[in-house]
């Protein structure tokens, strides 16, 4: 069984018009894919510790190999210069899902 990666992005969108490019470039990298989007919050509720930005993303994929290899696509090297440039990013992690 292959387990799950997770794509976490953690922001703070300073420039609406440049994130909406963003997202429609980051929307388009995603076909061919298997990317489920499971989170994408802008009023995340801190219950603990402190708030590190104030956009969360949070995409499934059918493995941490496969997240970094839609991560290092031509498709998603066209729409990350408008995150670069729209928003502060505070982290992007790859994580490895459990299977328990």
């Amino acid at each position: 069984m292959t387990t799950p990666g997770y794509f976490l992005a953690l922001m703070d969108i300073n420039e609406a018009e440049g994130f909406q490019k963003y997202g429609e470039a980051g929307y388009a990298s995603m076909e061919g894919f298997q990317i489920e989007v499971l989170v994408i919050d802008d009023t995340p509720t801190l219950l603990e510790g402190q708030a590190v930005g104030q956009h969360i993303v949070l995409l499934k994929f059918e493995s941490k190999a496969k997240l970094q290899e839609w991560y290092d696509s031509e498709g998603y090297k066209v729409a990350k210069p408008f995150r670069q440039q729209s928003c502060t990013t505070h982290a992007i992690l790859a994580l490895e899902g459990f299977t328990g």
